[in-house]
């Protein structure tokens, strides 16, 4: 885990290089309420209102990017990505995928994907544990969905996640 001094506000990004090819950046969270949220293309979230979460640069090939504006409003935030059916089979690492979390003071933590699985639509890349109010604590988690799975995961307040168990989103069924 790589620790962090935390502000009021830090962003995540998803970076890749494969060109033609689109990942979609993904930030379940949990507030301090203990509810759970999504901040992702089809829910972009609000910086200035609840859930302070916002995805800032959305559907750029190469590069999305999550912002937190209240740092205090949370939990945990799991850094999520979904490589879509038309991208074709592959894995996240032949994407030279990796996670770039910066909390806002010059301090850049940076979490590769290393595994080469070529079946799986999802990866959760990393935890960011907010739960101390004067640091920002990323653990690289790597881990992917089963072949074919179209459900996203879900976390769970207590930080832990689950794989698969989420809604599906983007089909009913898989295509092979």
């Amino acid at each position: 885990a790589a620790v962090a001094r935390a502000g009021d506000a830090f962003g995540a990004s998803l970076n890749w290089s494969r060109r033609g090819k689109d990942l979609d950046l993904y930030a379940l969270y949990v507030d301090g309420a203990g509810r759970e949220g999504a901040c992702y293309y089809r829910r972009q979230g609000s910086l200035h209102a609840e859930p302070y979460i916002c995805l800032t640069s959305g559907d750029q090939r190469g590069r999305e990017t999550v912002e937190i504006s209240r740092t205090a409003h949370f939990r945990y935030v799991l850094i999520c990505a979904y490589s879509a059916v038309e991208n074709g089979f592959g894995s996240f690492a032949s994407f030279h995928a990796f996670v770039e979390v910066d909390n806002g003071d010059g301090s850049q933590v940076q979490v590769p994907l290393h595994s080469r699985n070529r079946y799986a639509y999802w990866v959760v890349i990393a935890l960011v544990d907010l739960r101390t109010a004067d640091r920002i604590s990323v653990r690289h988690v790597e881990r992917y969905s089963a072949p074919g799975s179209e459900a996203r995961p879900v976390l769970y307040p207590d930080g832990s996640f689950q794989m698969d168990a989420g809604p599906v989103e983007f089909k009913t069924r898989p295509v092979w």
